[in-house]
């Protein structure tokens, strides 16, 4: 599966939950910035799309430590299940 079916399915699913505001990054940031971000539940969130046994580039895994730091919910995903089980455990305790 490509990176970006992957993308589109996760930017759906998050933004089918109520009161959920988030977008995709312009491809090839500069910045390193995350391919998802957005707010949920007043919680900043930051989610790296990868295809699976890919990992975060060194720049992503900075800017998404120092995202973490600051209080956000950094995720790098590899398919839907990997957000859902992630948001499962941050907002729900399970």
């Amino acid at each position: 599966m490509r990176e970006s079916s992957i993308r589109t399915k996760i930017l759906d699913y998050l933004n089918s939950l109520p009161s959920a505001d988030f977008e995709v990054s312009p491809p090839n940031s500069p910045t390193a910035k995350a391919d998802i971000t957005g707010c949920w539940h007043g919680r900043y969130v930051a989610i790296e799309v990868k295809i699976p046994g890919k990992k975060a580039r060194r720049a992503q895994a900075y800017r998404l430590g120092k995202l973490r730091k600051a209080g956000a919910l950094c995720i790098v995903a590899t398919s839907i299940e990997d957000v859902q089980d992630e948001f499962l455990k941050v907002f729900w305790g399970m």
